[in-house]
Parts: structure tokens; C-alpha cells; sequence
């Protein structure tokens, strides 16, 4: 005699969380409106965050940010602050300041 299994869902995957993730932590609103937003995408694979989750989320530096600074010699550095100095300053200015030295 056969019995009949019980639906059980399984976990989304890594990927699929991190995408939702990307998807949500990009617009702007309230950590509870944005949970609300994730759980909507979440709905049908029975996975739920709560305002607090998005909260640390908000705060951690993502995987990309972290790696950024790894294995960098002194050149890259300069090269990273001087590439600051233009989005802040702007093109122009930053000639002129270097010119200056």
C-alpha cells in the first residue's frame, strides 16, 4: 500500500537569496518595508526575513566590497585614493591640486 508523501519545500538556494538580496537592499524604505518587499520575493519558497536580518544586512560590507582591498600593493592604493579624489573633486580639480605640488 502506498502512502502519500508530505509537501515539503525545500530551501532556496544561495544564489537566489543573494539575488533577492541585490534586488531588495537596492531600493529605498524603511528595514520594514524592505523585509516586507523580500518576503513578498520569498513567498513561495517558505522563506521569511524579518527587519532586523535587513538591518544587518544594510551594515555588513558585501562579498565585493571586503575583497576589494585584498592584495593590493602601495601603487593600487594611490591609484584607488586618486580615483576617489576625481568622484569627489572632480576631473579639473584634481589637476589642478596635483599640479600645485
Amino acid at each position: 500500500m502506498a502512502t502519500k508523501k508530505t509537501e515539503t519545500r525545500k530551501r532556496p538556494g544561495g544564489r537566489l537569496i543573494a539575488s533577492w538580496k541585490q534586488k531588495v537592499l537596492s531600493q529605498e524604505g524603511t528595514n520594514e518595508e524592505l523585509a516586507e518587499r523580500f518576503n513578498e520575493l520569498a513567498k513561495d519558497h517558505d522563506y521569511h526575513v524579518t527587519a532586523e536580518k535587513i538591518a544587518e544586512w544594510k551594515q555588513s560590507p558585501g562579498k565585493e566590497k571586503a575583497r576589494r582591498g585584498q592584495n593590493r600593493t602601495p601603487e593600487g592604493e594611490a591609484f584607488a585614493v586618486l580615483r576617489d579624489l576625481v568622484r569627489l573633486l572632480g576631473k579639473e580639480q584634481v589637476k589642478r591640486l596635483v599640479d600645485g605640488l
